[in-house]
């Protein structure tokens, strides 16, 4: 970092040393829900010990993840000696106004997220429990010899929601209502923490707005769909996906490929598969290193109608001229793929394939395959089996980063559970695979999507649900030995990395900052209308901040193939549109179409302003605000000068400078007075566009 005229370097560059030291933030739990214990008003026993086992429970509502619970005592924690064995926490779903069906258990022993001090006990749940509105929360000390175990109870003239409830769980008694001598319906005292759901944050897209650019329906087609798409140039655009002829009742569905030059859409038809006869076609993905080495990837059937169990995988080869069909043979496992979900080429002798297959030993039960092309041949890649042998596996995504460096992940269920799905993540170093754990979430659970770069943020997204079918959007961050969790806009169902900047699709366009992600543009409403309504299902750019993003709409017709596309611009982006800053740091054109304006407003004119200028987002917390650009050593200035009579300060800057060209530059001002008082603007991105 370079300092020039400005005299607090020292707490600047401490600043900068917090953020490159921790680029991405711990996620940290609040306080969702608290009611306050009255001490002596009563208790509300529970408690599991010989001869006893009385469980008390409490409603709350919340949307969120519940990461930690807080339950005081009456009046003395086991008043008479006891050993405390462990703590059980259930949750319930709400039946009328009682406990229904239990939705996840904990138990919890001392020193393994159980803590219990005097007068409470604290519960740091081994993995968070994703509430969804009005649920029923239980917690049972199990201990030795135990007496007096009462909860303390809350809000005795005026219970929150419904009234606390016990039962005998030995008895599988009913569950009843807690009255105590003074009266007759109360809540338990307890503090809930985690993390609460909150709604997207929709900002301007950095660097530039997006526009449809759809392509038609093939002639004759009654609906059709884009299930992915890669980016050469911004004139060198493949998308694929499907279409239907026939009828919603009965149809034939086939496989769609089309280039985009710029200017327009060309279908590029695909080859008869299988070639035996015209089968029923769907084309889910495509990648390659350039429009003479392309794959195209998918699912046929013999049937010309829907697909039928004897759906098979397909592999094309484009050399821009042809295409060549690549057949995956069977692993050593004797395990012939079924489906095939995703394709990665790192070059044109490096391309991996991911997808589930059925084993010769049972076939109901998937395993997941792995295939890589070495420019000559294919091979399929046994991958590694779950610790339960009834468990299928689906891999849907593959991310190859160096040929010793390449994480598949998925989704499963055990047995003839199917309605039941549990997130994985494999990787590969070149000789062997390890399977990494992703922290779960609810009942149902997938990996969906995962993206990165080396040494860089690596980040994989997925979903969770609980019994009624509601959830959220799972994220998960690697720190280099594990997967952590953390928050992502719900909307966001795909990730990839786009030049240099990982990028989100789904319901919304979102891109990842130091910060975390944020959404960018809300496609339902951008796009869609009355009777439309728009989804994305991958997105796909280069370095210069071109990018595309594909999926379908719902109009009153049926399905449409849907694209959008980012036209780039010069833009600033307040960075925290949830705080607000003292001063204003805006962008202001010029005159000139080539020359613009940073200007930092309502400073003292006796004052000094200071920019931070740096080639990463940020963020860190200090006692006077949020520094919001990241001023780590590989590319980032401090530069100061005076406020004007008028109150602002700024500088000038060439849109088209050479050395600007296709920059990403983030930008902080900052006012110093007299008495070293700081003050924080908010922060701006620009990228400079050709």
């Amino acid at each position: 970092m370079t300092f020039r005229s400005l005299g607090l370097s020292v707490l600047v560059a401490s600043a900068a040393a917090a953020l490159v030291a921790g680029r991405l933030p711990a996620q940290i739990s609040q306080l969702l829900s608290q009611r306050e214990a009255t001490v002596y008003w009563g208790e509300a026993e529970s408690t599991v010990y010989t001869g006893k086992d009385i469980e008390a429970a409490d409603d709350f509502d919340i949307q969120g993840e519940l990461t930690e619970l807080w339950f005081p005592f009456r009046t003395c924690v086991l008043c008479t000696p006891a050993t405390v064995v462990g703590l059980h926490v259930r949750f319930y779903d709400v039946v009328g106004n009682l406990p229904g069906t239990q939705l996840a258990s904990y138990y919890l022993t001392p020193g393994n997220g159980l803590t219990v001090t005097s007068s409470s006990i604290m519960a740091d749940l081994p993995r968070p429990f994703l509430a969804t509105g009005r649920h029923f929360v239980s917690a049972q000390i199990h201990a030795t010899g135990a007496h007096g175990t009462g909860w303390a109870v809350a809000n005795p003239t005026g219970p929150s929601g419904d009234v606390a409830v016990t039962r005998d769980r030995g008895t599988n008694g009913a569950w009843t209502q807690v009255s105590v001598p003074r009266s007759s319906s109360v809540d338990l005292g307890m503090s809930i923490l985690g993390i609460a759901a909150t709604a997207p944050i929709v900002y301007p897209d950095p660097g530039g707005a997006w526009i449809e650019v759809s392509p038609p329906l093939p002639s004759g087609a009654v609906d059709g769909a884009l299930a992915d798409v890669k980016v050469f140039a911004s004139g060198d655009v493949w998308a694929c996906g499907n279409y239907r002829r026939g009828s919603s009742a009965s149809y034939e569905m086939h496989g769609f490929l089309a280039h985009f030059d710029g200017q327009k859409w060309t279908e590029v038809t695909l080859p008869v598969i299988p070639n035996s006869g015209y089968g029923s076609v769907d084309a889910t993905g495509v990648d390659g290193t350039s429009s003479k080495d392309l794959w195209i990837i998918g699912q046929h059937s013999q049937s010309n109608s829907n697909p039928s169990p004897s759906t098979k995988p397909f592999v094309l080869h484009y050399d821009g001229t042809s295409f060549r069909q690549v057949s995956i043979p069977t692993t050593t496992a004797s395990v012939v793929m079924t489906q095939i979900e995703d394709v990665e080429a790192r070059s044109s002798t490096d391309v991996w394939f991911a997808g589930a297959g059925r084993m010769a030993s049972s076939t109901s039960i998937q395993a997941g395959v792995a295939a890589r092309w070495d420019g000559t041949s294919m091979r399929s890649i046994d991958l590694p089996r779950p610790t339960n042998p009834n468990e299928s596996r689906f891999p849907r995504r593959v991310l190859a980063l160096r040929a010793n460096d390449v994480w598949i992940v998925g989704g499963g269920f055990p047995g003839s559970r199917q309605n039941w799905s549990e997130a994985f993540s494999l990787h590969f170093d070149g000789n062997n695979w390890q399977e990494f754990a992703l922290p779960l979430t609810g009942f149902k659970t997938s990996a969906s999507s995962i993206g990165g770069t080396i040494g860089g943020p690596l980040h994989v997204v997925g979903a969770a649900s609980v019994t009624n079918g509601s959830g959220i959007r799972l994220a998960w961050a690697w720190n280099g030995s594990k997967w952590d969790r953390f928050d992502l806009p719900s909307g966001i169902a795909d990730i990839h990395l786009t030049g240099s900047e990982l990028r989100g699709t789904g319901s919304y366009a979102a891109t990842y900052f130091a910060t975390g992600w944020s959404v960018t543009t809300d496609i339902r409403t951008d796009f869609g209308g009355t009777n439309r309504s728009a989804g994305t299902a991958r997105i796909d750019g280069l370095a210069d901040g071109t990018l595309f993003a594909v999926g379908l709409t719902f109009e009153s017709s049926g399905r449409r193939p849907f694209a959008i596309t980012r036209v780039r611009k010069p833009l600033a982006r307040s960075f925290d549109g949830r705080k607000s800053y003292p001063l204003t740091l805006r962008f202001v054109p010029q005159s000139s179409p080539t020359s613009g304006r940073i200007e930092l407003g309502t400073g003292n004119p006796t004052s000094i302003a200071a920019f931070l200028l740096g080639a990463f987002p940020g963020h860190l917390a200090l006692p006077f605000g949020d520094l919001l650009v990241d001023a780590s050593p590989a590319w980032s200035t401090i530069f100061a000068t005076r406020f004007g009579s008028n109150g602002t300060s700024g500088f000038s800057i060439d849109l088209r400078s050479p050395a600007l060209i296709g920059v990403s530059v983030y930008v902080q001002g900052l006012e110093i007075d007299t008495s070293a008082t700081i003050r924080l603007a908010n922060a701006m991105h620009l990228l400079f566009a050709r």
